[in-house]
């Protein structure tokens, strides 16, 4: 049987990823500044990943809290966090042009997946989207 949670509980789960996404940002940008912004990277996307793979064999609500709500918040944070200090550190001359083409990238990311992911979960599921995500 398919796990299908219900509205309310997916609400609190989506904000709960996205708050933690911007809550936790001040912690990832000190230890990139202060570890590495490489290192903070790597691990926030090998985290994102990890946390859509582990999302889709979820078969409880806590687990998909868990597994998405927090791990994909705080991994989203992390990749949020050690990106701007990246830029900074490494576009002293040019940092506004590269400011531009990021924030425009990640805008049209959003406009390029979200009909892709609708079409994915109407297609395959969102158990098996979650899957391909990772």
């Amino acid at each position: 049987r398919e796990y299908m949670p219900e509205r309310c509980l997916t609400a609190w789960i989506g904000s709960t990823s996205f708050s933690l996404s911007h809550i936790a940002v001040p912690i990832f940008y000190w230890t990139s500044r202060r570890i590495s912004a490489r290192l903070t990277f790597v691990i926030g996307g090998i985290l994102c990943g990890l946390s859509c793979l582990f999302t889709s064999f979820a078969t409880t609500e806590l687990e998909v809290l868990g597994s998405y709500g927090v791990l994909y918040g705080i991994a989203t944070a992390m990749v949020s966090a050690s990106s701007g200090v990246g830029l900074c550190d490494y576009f002293k001359a040019k940092r506004p042009l590269v400011q531009m083409v990021v924030e425009s990238g990640s805008g049209f990311g959003i406009v390029l997946m979200s009909p892709l992911i609708y079409e994915l979960i109407r297609t395959i599921q969102w158990l098996t989207t979650m899957q391909v995500l990772s």
